[in-house]
């Protein structure tokens, strides 16, 4: 089973200032065998990626807007992944981008996983720590 992880650009900055979000992707960078992240403007990005700063978040576009964004996100990820039933997708995206993109890759049978689902902020960020120690610790033998 593969498993990839989907992020949600924080305003559009791949190098985000948002300590979550850089926690974020430093953890799936290291735990996951794929990792892009999903944009309100630019659908689908790699980390590293270079772009425009824009204060586009997908709370701000209407539910028509919403629907056409997941299609076309959902189109790139089938393309480049090819998913089905074997991958397992793991999403540490906020809750609008996930319920989004969830719903339409249950269509592929992947198997879609919110592993911090209902935590808060500082919840999170608290789990992102300890399992980068962990990470850190398990590496160095």
């Amino acid at each position: 089973m593969h498993g990839y992880s989907f992020h949600a650009s924080q305003r559009e900055v791949v190098h985000s200032s948002s300590p979550l979000f850089r926690l974020s992707l430093a953890y799936a960078k290291q735990a996951y065998d794929a990792v892009v992240i999903v944009s309100a403007k630019y659908h689908v990005l790699e980390p590293g990626d270079i772009i425009e700063y824009c204060n586009l978040e997908l709370e701000n576009l209407s539910d028509t807007q919403r629907q056409v964004w997941s299609e076309m996100v959902m189109s790139k990820l089938v393309s480049k992944f090819h998913l089905g039933p074997s991958d397992k997708v793991l999403f540490h995206a906020g809750k609008v981008y996930g319920d989004l993109l969830i719903r339409r890759l249950r269509r592929t049978r992947a198997t879609c996983v919110v592993p911090l689902r209902g935590k808060r902020i500082g919840e999170r960020m608290g789990w992102y720590k300890e399992h980068l120690a962990v990470s850190e610790h398990d590496s160095r033998g």
